[in-house]
């Protein structure tokens, strides 16, 4: 029997809400294929202003974990489209292994298109 993982998306409102809710029925397969086939792969997405609000990294990650807590979710992806700062500046993105969550800031600063750098940069560890 496969072991099932559930992963959450929290995006922002707006952009990072619809580029969630476009890619959220593909990354089944796209996990399948590119990091365990033999894994049962499960997401959903919950929009929470807070992930375009907060002002530092740690706050969106304490309310991320409360989020996936809450949700019984494996990993938790936060979308963003606003900088979130942190003690050393600005970040464009950060993982917390202990609590299972990552958060990937983009902004219009970048330049690859975003829905392709949500694809190809947030698998979770194997």
């Amino acid at each position: 029997m496969a072991k099932k993982i559930t992963v959450g998306l929290i995006p922002a409102p707006e952009l990072p809400e619809t580029i969630a809710s476009e890619l959220v029925g593909s990354l089944p397969e796209e996990f399948n294929e590119n990091i365990d086939g033999d894994t049962s792969w499960e997401f959903s997405v919950i929009r929470d202003p807070l992930t375009g609000a907060a002002e530092n990294v740690d706050k969106l990650i304490h309310r991320a974990e409360a989020i996936r807590e809450a949700n019984n979710w494996d990993y938790t992806v936060c979308l963003t489209d606003l900088p979130i700062f942190s003690n050393k500046g600005v970040v464009l993105g950060d993982v917390n292994d202990n609590e299972g969550v990552c958060t990937d800031i983009h902004s219009g600063f970048r330049a690859a298109p975003v829905k392709k750098r949500v694809k190809e940069n947030h698998y979770p560890a194997g």
